[in-house]
């Protein structure tokens, strides 16, 4: 089973790669299947290849720079190609950016499907439970207004009783019952249709541990070329976009060597300054594996929660800013906790 696949742009000036998890959206579907590149893509056939293609720039650059994008959520496959595309074509346009120096782009794609892909396999995905609790909602909600409403005189129902139960309400306790369970039901589905944990759920368990791999596969790779050993002189920078932050800072929390910093105490947590005297210790927490070093952290309208806000607690986010040189965040006016932030 192949895990990655690889593509390459062809004809770009500066080198650019797209590679993307092969974890499919449902567990039980079939193969992950194949996908037409655009024009500017060629495919590789061996995603290996393209890591070792990838290392050979870095190591032979005067000053090397891995780029890694990552998409947000509700991005599925054309939509995630066509976005890496475009900005492979604008990076080489931009005079600006100088080539031979080894700058290497890559987009990376994780699992993430298009919002109300899943709505036709919500009834078949649903357990026992909530079927049968949908399915006792709609009696409770159709059968009241059936013999109450329709009828026009309940003293003609052959149960008097009826009767009764209309005029003291009962009937619409019946039919907020009903509306609540079917209605708790169609909640899932809709929540499921708008793929928003679905695609939390893969970011977390499929696309942050498979970048982290391809992180880790460039770095040993580097290590091969001639002997480089541990140099840390290859720069990373990250741009995530939307829940792409998301699985950048959680990619950033593995790759972290946290052995590297001391624990003067168990409360000595999170993202709290460096005393004087750990300046070279604050350095060397740059440092991820034995190739790289971490340069520019971009965030545009990152997905990042509320709970950010709270800078007295293990904060993940500052944690991960102060990994970097240069940290930048692109969000707009209305988002509130962004602004806080």
């Amino acid at each position: 089973m192949k895990f990655f696949r690889a593509a390459v742009a062809d004809g770009l000036r500066i080198p650019t790669y797209f590679i993307e998890s092969t974890a499919r959206d449902n567990v039980d579907d079939p193969a992950y299947p194949p996908h037409d590149l655009p024009p500017e893509l060629k495919p590789i056939e061996n995603s290996d290849v393209a890591v070792q293609q990838i290392a050979q720039i870095l190591a032979d650059g005067t000053n090397p720079n891995l780029v890694v994008m990552v998409h947000g959520f509700n991005n599925p496959y054309p939509a995630v190609i066509g976005m890496y595309t475009g900005a492979a074509v604008a990076i080489d346009k931009d005079d600006k950016i100088r080539q031979g120096e080894g700058l290497v782009c890559m987009g990376y794609r994780w699992p993430s499907e298009k919002m109300g892909t899943p709505w036709r396999g919500t009834w078949d995905a649903m357990p026992t439970f909530p079927t049968w609790l949908f399915y006792v909602g709609m009696v409770f909600t159709v059968v009241p207004f059936l013999l109450f409403y329709l009828l026009p005189d309940p003293s003609t129902l052959p149960i008097e009783m009826f009767g009764v139960f209309r005029h003291s309400g009962f009937d619409h306790v019946v039919t907020m019952v009903g509306l609540t369970l079917a209605g708790l039901v169609l909640t899932a589905g809709l929540l499921r249709a708008i793929v928003y944990f679905r695609d939390t759920y893969r970011a977390t368990n499929y696309g942050a541990p498979d970048l982290v791999q391809i992180i880790r596969a460039i770095d040993t790779e580097l290590g091969k070329l001639s002997g480089r050993g541990r140099q840390n002189d290859v720069q990373l920078s990250f741009i995530g976009h939307s829940m792409g932050g998301f699985v950048v800072t959680n990619t950033l929390r593995v790759l972290s060597n946290v052995f590297e910093r001391p624990v003067s105490a168990l409360n000595s947590y999170g993202a709290y300054p460096y005393p004087e005297d750990e300046a070279v210790a604050a350095t060397r927490r740059r440092h991820i594996g034995n190739a790289f070093v971490l340069k520019r952290f971009v965030l545009a309208s990152p997905d990042i929660p509320a709970e950010t806000l709270l800078s007295s607690r293990g904060n993940f986010l500052a944690s991960m800013l102060s990994h970097f040189d240069e940290a930048y965040l692109f969000c707009n006016e209305g988002d509130e906790v962004l602004r806080q932030i």
